[in-house]
């Protein structure tokens, strides 16, 4: 009876367990001016969301050279956290043309770590300020979880270029 009653237990808290990991961690916020869409979500969710007319940028054609050998200096120690606004134009420029070019060199998207801000970049306030978050967006491109750089609003270059410089340091 015990061993009954233990079983059901594990099983409802694994179910309730899993209904709360499937809960979606951002939330929409509606200011006088915007919506935004914050919190951490991945990028399939922010093309669901964002309410954006175009997620990929047709005429942005990366560097072939450059993509080869980015796709050779991404290994499984890099990782990339993004922190982009929904609301934001540089956001809504920048990030058709750096997701085609990450999914080129063998990211895959699901993988990065993204972020949504509210308009004045104060929310979530842990993300905004453990990456002292200014602009967005903002690329943070990581080793071994310890940052090595970062493309802020718009790369220097190009997303391939600025992208290589850093890896290759």
């Amino acid at each position: 009876m015990m061993d009954k009653f233990f079983f059901r237990g594990v099983s409802i808290a694994i179910l309730i367990f899993g209904a709360s990991a499937c809960a979606p961690s951002y939330r929409i916020v509606q200011d006088d001016i915007a919506r935004a869409v914050v919190g951490r979500l991945t990028w399939r969710e922010w093309q669901r969301k964002a309410e954006w007319k175009h997620y990929a940028d047709s005429t942005y054609k990366p560097d072939a050279a450059t993509v080869k050998k980015l796709s050779g200096l991404i290994t499984p120690n890099v990782s990339f956290r993004l922190i982009a606004g929904t609301w934001c134009d540089d956001s809504r420029e920048e990030m058709p043309r750096l997701f085609p070019l990450l999914t080129a060199i063998g990211v895959h998207t699901d993988a990065i770590e993204m972020w949504g801000v509210n308009r004045s970049k104060r929310e979530p306030a842990e993300t905004v300020l453990a990456n002292a978050i200014e602009y967005v967006p903002t690329l943070i491109v990581l080793r071994n979880g310890k940052e090595i750089g970062r493309i802020v609003e718009h790369p220097k270059a190009s997303w391939e270029a600025d992208l290589a410089a850093i890896l290759q340091q």
